[in-house]
């Protein structure tokens, strides 16, 4: 019995292994456009379309990655080389930068291409982990009555969600058929021990 049951562990564990190591990805689409606004207080704050939080019944998620790319225009009074402007992507409310932009000193259209990398930290994956929508924050710091707004057709992106999916009911079905498969030849062993000598053979030959 004790022989059966470890038997039957490493059938499960041989079955189970490489779901284990299985992963799987899915995205969302971002976009953003940005009317002419001018700057007041050198900080303005836009809202990234909402977007489908990571739905827990997938999986586990393991990491993010987030992209957005396109162009702004800005305008500003303020001399070479004082001017500049930057941009940062954010979670509403967090205190440090998702992403953030370089230094940015040339007025006129600029091209800018935002990507985070992977992003493991585990309090932005519960943030994005849930039944409902969310979104992100796309912070402009500039010089004040600096005049910003996106080119057509605004600023577009990712978010791309990476995780282990959830067991599906398939995988329980190939463990209960090796446990199954390996407790059958047990017992035909066990049976052709202790049968007399020539039984298999008279079976054959009923066939």
């Amino acid at each position: 019995m004790l022989r059966t049951l470890k038997l039957a562990l490493i059938i499960g564990a041989l079955v189970l292994a490489p779901l284990a190591l299985r992963a799987d990805s899915m995205s969302e689409d971002l976009s953003l456009s940005i009317p002419s606004t001018t700057l007041t207080v050198g900080i303005e704050t836009f809202s990234v379309t909402p977007f489908a939080q990571f739905n827990p019944a997938y999986g586990t998620l393991n990491s993010f990655t987030v992209t957005l790319a396109g162009s702004v225009n800005w305008s500003t009074t303020v001399p070479a080389p004082e001017a500049g402007i930057d941009m940062y992507l954010s979670f509403p409310g967090a205190s440090n930068n998702l992403i953030a932009s370089p230094d940015f000193t040339t007025p006129g259209i600029i091209k800018i291409n935002l990507s985070s990398g992977t992003v493991t930290y585990g309090p932005y994956l519960s943030d994005l982990t849930g039944m409902g929508n969310t979104m992100l924050d796309f912070i402009v710091a500039a010089d004040d009555g600096d005049i910003i707004s996106t080119v057509t057709p605004g600023l577009s992106g990712t978010i791309t969600y990476n995780y282990t999916p959830a067991p599906t009911p398939e995988c329980c079905s190939f463990l209960l058929f090796g446990t199954g498969l390996i407790g059958l030849v047990l017992a035909v062993r066990k049976r052709s021990r202790h049968a007399p000598p020539g039984w298999l053979g008279s079976i054959h030959a009923r066939v």
